[in-house]
């Protein structure tokens, strides 16, 4: 491994690989080992990229958590996917894989009865070899720039924050847009994009405009209840509604990953959330809940002062201008409450029975 040192391995390495890299998220270590350990036994494989916190004494103490460090001249911004290949490579493979970030938890349809075992099982029966990953920005009703975990009276992440956005008409709830075939030909797993949700329909949607037809469009064409791989008639229909409704897509964040497969060696990440290579992907859809906003304001503006996302982390400086956004509840007639994975009708969805 070139880019990376190991400081610690795991005296228990027997579990499902799970990369994460984690920068000064000690607030969130303890609630993401615990969702991943009830999923079943995991090995997590920790690059700790420099925190300032106690997250590396944290993560040292935990028995099944083997711990990484960049080596010197190897930076988040430059390197973070040869990282999670060099780690694939080592740990898993030909093997499954969890690919989440430390503020996103995997969830799946009917995850109450039945074990992640029992679904990558069925993912195999299916031919699968990946899962479209439908990311959920969790939320309180609280002023955003209050969003704190933890905070006195909570004892989780999810009764911290236990809303999100549900579908709903276009423009709100999530779509598909399949991607373009240039697009494809650079990134080909997975082929359509998922956008939608909290972010978007607070910082993005209210500026547009959108015509009738292209509400259909995005409503008809566009759900989430639509094929993940479409092909014949359902290709055609999302070509001719990607040509009414990709200016409705225009810098809408990408909120889909693939948070879950099987590693081929060789394969070759572009950007975090799409695959060089083509995977046969699932029809079932899963889901991460995303904790974006667990350290208010302060959180918002380190990041964007770190810069070391997309775009010197445009997204985080657009957030901030926001004020008055950040000042109120995200809470809105389209809100959903967690109770489980059946709360994510309409958005997640198991392996089609055969």
């Amino acid at each position: 491994m070139s880019l990376l040192e190991e400081i610690r391995p795991a005296p228990q390495a027997d579990g499902l690989p799970l990369i994460v890299l984690i920068h000064n998220e000690a607030n969130l270590i303890a609630p993401f080992l615990a969702h991943y350990r009830a999923l079943g036994p995991t090995h997590f494989i920790v690059v700790d990229d420099r925190s300032t916190d106690d997250s590396r004494a944290r993560l040292t103490a935990e028995p099944d958590v083997t711990l990484m460090q960049p080596v010197a001249g190897s930076s988040y911004a430059r390197d973070k996917l040869a990282w999670r290949q060099e780690l694939l490579a080592r740990h898993a493979p030909g093997r499954w894989a969890l690919l989440p970030d430390m503020d996103e938890h995997f969830v799946f349809a009917g995850m109450e009865r039945q074990s992640l075992a029992d679904y990558i099982a069925a993912l195999e029966a299916e031919g699968a070899e990946a899962v479209l990953t439908v990311m959920i920005d969790m939320y309180a009703d609280l002023p955003l720039a209050e969003h704190l975990y933890p905070r006195p009276g909570v004892d989780s992440l999810l009764q911290a924050f236990p809303w999100f956005d549900g579908p709903g008409p276009a423009p709100l709830g999530y779509h598909f847009m399949f991607n373009s075939s240039k697009a494809r030909r650079k990134a080909a797993t997975p082929p359509l994009s998922v956008h939608g949700g909290l972010r978007d329909r607070l910082f993005r949607v209210p500026g547009l405009r959108m015509n009738r037809l292209a509400l259909a469009a995005l409503d008809r064409v566009a759900g989430l209840g639509g094929a993940v791989q479409p092909r014949g008639l359902d290709l055609i229909r999302h070509q001719i509604a990607r040509k009414l409704t990709r200016r409705f897509f225009k810098g809408a964040l990408d909120m889909h990953k693939v948070a879950l497969l099987r590693w081929r060696p060789g394969t070759n990440f572009v950007g975090a959330h799409r695959l060089r290579e083509n995977y046969r992907m699932s029809e079932s859809i899963a889901a991460l809940l995303h904790f974006k906003f667990t350290r208010g304001v302060a959180g918002l503006e380190y990041t964007a002062q770190r810069g070391q996302h997309f775009g010197g982390a445009r997204h985080y400086h657009d957030m901030l201008d926001a004020t008055e956004i950040l000042g109120r509840s995200p809470l809105f007639s389209g809100s959903r409450q967690w109770q489980g994975s059946a709360s994510l009708q309409g958005i997640i969805r198991g392996v089609p029975a055969r």
